[in-house]
């Protein structure tokens, strides 16, 4: 990467004395911090510096900044900002959430998308924050891979979901602008805690090494005979409490015209 900048000085007095360069990546990190730049060329009321940086060839995917501070020999200083962005190679998406009981499978819907007009291969990691067995599926629900720990290491992989034999499951090779989709199964324990989260990670990593995304699973215990399970015992339990008082209200009203006719 080669970034110029041109300092214009508007009284023209030579005394540009210096630029430095600051750079951050998308998380705020600073790669470069207040690096002299090279002065390339000048004049009396302009100075044209330059700096050279390579990024790494794992560098996230998203917006950086760039600030280059040029300095006077009187100590004057002004600042100047522009942003790059590296697109991602890879989205996987959408995040997730459900309601379990102990026990209970839940399975979790994901699109891997090749985000670029290049064919790629893209590796999948799955890990539970609660440890809980994870097994992998494909659109058709042929099995790709099982974790019984959740540990984010897989204990078994199907061969033939494993086209760059490198011991994880992948997508096999997708052409660009083309879609992958998998299931993730997170098996609830039946001894889990009521009331505990689990937050499965499902990330993908290109071949290339140059990109990667992560989506999310979460699953909240309940108990198994809670009321988000039955919303129709309700409807019918309201259903029926309406009608007892409809009865009861129509019985009270004959009741009371017998006893007026009585008397």
């Amino acid at each position: 990467m080669y970034i110029r900048a041109n300092v214009s000085d508007p009284l023209g007095a030579y005394d540009i004395s210096g630029a430095e360069i600051t750079i951050l990546d998308p998380d705020g990190n600073k790669l470069v911090d207040s690096a002299p730049m090279v002065l390339e060329a000048n004049g009396s009321a302009w100075a044209l510096f330059n700096y050279s940086y390579r990024l790494d060839d794992n560098a996230s995917a998203g917006e950086y900044k760039v600030y280059v501070r040029a300095y006077e020999t009187n100590g004057v200083y002004d600042t100047g900002s522009t942003t790059f962005i590296i697109p991602k190679c890879v989205s996987i998406e959408p995040n997730n959430s459900a309601l379990a009981y102990p026990g209970q499978k839940v399975l979790y819907h994901h699109y891997i998308n090749n985000t670029t007009p290049i064919p790629n291969l893209f590796n999948i990691f799955v890990q539970s924050s609660s440890g809980w067995n994870i097994t992998l599926y494909d659109s058709s629900m042929n099995m790709m891979a099982y974790d019984s720990d959740g540990d984010g290491v897989w204990d078994w992989v199907n061969s033939s979901f494993d086209r760059d034999s490198d011991g994880n499951p992948d997508t096999g090779w997708m052409q660009g602008y083309t879609s992958f989709e998998i299931y993730v199964e997170v098996h609830v324990p039946s001894n889990a805690v009521l009331g505990s989260v689990d937050t499965t990670i499902v990330t993908v990593h290109s071949f290339f090494g140059r990109c990667s995304d992560s989506a999310k699973d979460v699953t909240t215990v309940i108990p198994e005979y809670s009321f988000e399970h039955f919303p129709a015992f309700f409807m019918v339990f309201l259903f029926m409490i309406c009608s007892i008082r409809k009865v009861m209200k129509r019985y009270k009203i004959k009741n009371d015209a017998n006893d007026k006719r009585k008397k």
